[in-house]
């Protein structure tokens, strides 16, 4: 067998091996997840061990390439492949009225941001989301909901700026906007949370016939510049969002979310019980499990997880996001919207 056969046969099996990966994600099947990372990860060393360090790949959104199973596949072209598309100009983000907060679908029905208050991780590849035709997974420090918060200030900033130009604004401005004091912890939290999103890598992977698939990897924040002053002199913060965000926009559209009422939520769940049920128009029923694999909760049971989702359901109520909801026989969660509540646009 020749060198280049071989290289095929791995190929491959890579492809075969991330349709097979992001069927299970979407299936709730975690066990056959990690199981699947195992395999991909034994045949990337089997593939680095024969070949010289692997070239550049066009990244996604502008930013060094992470060395993941998937990246290191990337570095064999096949025979006849297509050139890359030529660059777009630069575009903005969708433009929405001040009370609202955007954020791509893409990311709102993920697992990025969770719920817990254990210490944070460090992850590698971790699948937030998937289909059988597209996998997203994350590389980087564990994003709570309050990191979600901050990026939804940022792209709520970014709306008047080209993508890939840089935009500033004073740090207390930011707190302001979030509802925060100008306290020296606030501001230390907040330039922690923007640290974990600039270092953060999202990869996107498009899986389609006979085991071709693209990649896309990068930041989710491309560029980050903090000056912290003395008290009492201004302290700014400048921020870049590579050009290529738009995938993220285009790909599944966005949800607009009610600012003034996520303010409103006490805590982390019923802010993503709102992000997640903002997305949908007419929200499907979906089980309890399933709700609590999403948020990353550590609750030690089901019960107990079932007992928090309630007040954070019932906060939705509270606030007019939601006009009812129930828990059915199955452990599903059902749903019902108010009209006037903002939500999915594509």
């Amino acid at each position: 067998m020749t060198a280049q056969s071989g290289a095929g046969q791995s190929d491959q099996q890579m492809g075969t091996l991330m349709a097979e990966l992001s069927s299970a994600a979407a299936s709730g099947d975690y066990d056959r997840v990690d199981q699947i990372n195992r395999q991909l990860a034994a045949l990337s060393e089997r593939k680095n061990a024969k070949s010289p360090a692997p070239d550049q790949v066009p990244s996604a959104l502008q930013a060094p390439v992470t060395t993941t199973p998937a990246i290191a596949d990337t570095r064999k072209r096949s025979r006849g492949m297509k050139s890359a598309p030529p660059a777009r100009e630069p575009q903005h983000l969708p433009i929405w009225a001040e009370r609202h907060r955007g954020i791509p679908n893409e990311l709102v029905r993920s697992a990025l941001f969770s719920v817990t208050a254990a210490p944070r991780r460090q992850l590698k590849d971790q699948v937030i989301a998937g289909t059988a035709q597209r996998m997203i997974t994350y590389s980087g420090e564990e994003l709570r909901v309050t990191d979600e918060d901050v990026l939804l200030q940022i792209y709520h900033l970014a709306r008047g700026t080209k993508l890939g130009e840089p935009f500033t604004v004073t740090a207390g401005d930011f707190l302001d906007r979030l509802g925060k004091t100008h306290g020296a912890k606030n501001y230390a939290e907040l330039y922690k949370s923007l640290h974990r999103l600039s270092k953060g890598n999202v990869t996107i992977t498009d899986v389609r016939e006979q085991g071709e698939y693209t990649l896309q990897s990068g930041p989710i924040i491309s560029d980050l510049l903090i000056h912290h002053a003395a008290l009492g002199q201004a302290k700014w913060i400048q921020i870049t969002l590579s050009a290529r965000t738009e995938e993220l926009w285009n790909s599944m559209g966005y949800t607009l979310l009610d600012w003034q009422q996520r303010c409103k939520l006490s805590g982390p769940m019923g802010k993503a019980l709102h992000r997640y049920f903002a997305s949908h128009r007419d929200p499907y029923p979906i089980k309890v499990e399933t709700i609590r694999r999403m948020m990353g909760s550590e609750t030690s049971s089901i019960a107990r997880f079932r007992q928090l989702l309630r007040q954070a359901l019932d906060e939705l109520v509270e606030i007019g996001f939601l006009t009812r909801y129930w828990i059915d026989g199955t452990d599903k969660v059902n749903v019902t919207r108010a009209e006037s509540s903002p939500g999915l646009l594509s």
